[in-house]
């Protein structure tokens, strides 16, 4: 039995074996299908792979893709869905969480790069307030939770389209989603009020602790996809 990283690997080689315009279609409709956090994984996998399998047949009998999937195929691909059992929510949460952790570790990385190189320029303290810290991090945590679930929507309503205006429109979209989020971020660093007690902090700290969260974050994903497939 192939987990389903073994079915993403058999996908991403099979593709190549598909026309431009059969890709593209097809793609789109994987995307699709993979940004629905509802759905389980190894399920759509296996039915990913067996459309897959379909459509290279129809391709070497000189039919293209819209002989598979018809002439709406985000009707087709929800339909699908429809009938796939979903994902339980233990599974959901660490994949959400992971990609939390690696934002977080990230964003360490980057402001200890900060911290290393702007007091050559401009004073910067070295000490925080743990209770503002750990305020931040929780804010941090529900706008990245709810920006990766946003953000998947704005990938969907792209596909499916050869209307590159409302893709400009969506990207746009994203664009602010993503600086609006950074803004709010912004605000909350500055009206949250100092409490609880100074810890100085060196900017190796940040890095040691970017690090740490983005090895969290690729371990709760190889554990999680690795419970999933034992299940």
């Amino acid at each position: 039995m192939r987990s389903a990283k073994q079915l993403i690997h058999e996908n991403n080689e099979k593709r190549e074996l598909l026309t431009t315009e059969n890709k593209q279609l097809y793609e789109d409709f994987l995307i699709y299908m993979r940004t629905e956090l509802r759905i389980a994984e190894y399920e759509s996998e296996e039915l990913l792979m067996d459309i897959l399998d379909h459509l290279l047949e129809a391709q070497e009998n000189g039919k293209d893709a819209t002989t598979l999937f018809g002439s709406k195929p985000k009707e087709y691909a929800e339909e699908l869905i429809a009938s796939l059992p979903e994902e339980k929510k233990r599974y959901v949460f660490p994949f959400v969480i992971s990609q939390v952790f690696n934002l977080l570790g990230l964003f360490g990385f980057i402001y200890g790069l900060g911290q290393l190189i702007l007091p050559y320029f401009i004073p910067i303290p070295k000490s925080i307030s743990l209770g503002n810290s750990i305020g931040l991090i929780m804010i941090i945590l529900a706008m990245t939770y709810f920006g990766i679930i946003v953000f998947f929507k704005l990938i969907r309503s792209t596909l499916f389209t050869q209307n590159k205006k409302q893709t400009r429109h969506t990207m746009w979209k994203a664009g602010l989603l993503g600086g609006g989020s950074f803004a709010i971020i912004m605000l909350f660093t500055w009206i949250l009020p100092d409490f609880g007690p100074e810890v100085q902090v060196d900017w190796w700290m940040y890095f040691i602790t970017g690090f740490i969260l983005v090895v969290l974050s690729k371990l709760i994903g190889r554990v999680n996809a690795q419970t999933r497939f034992v299940n």
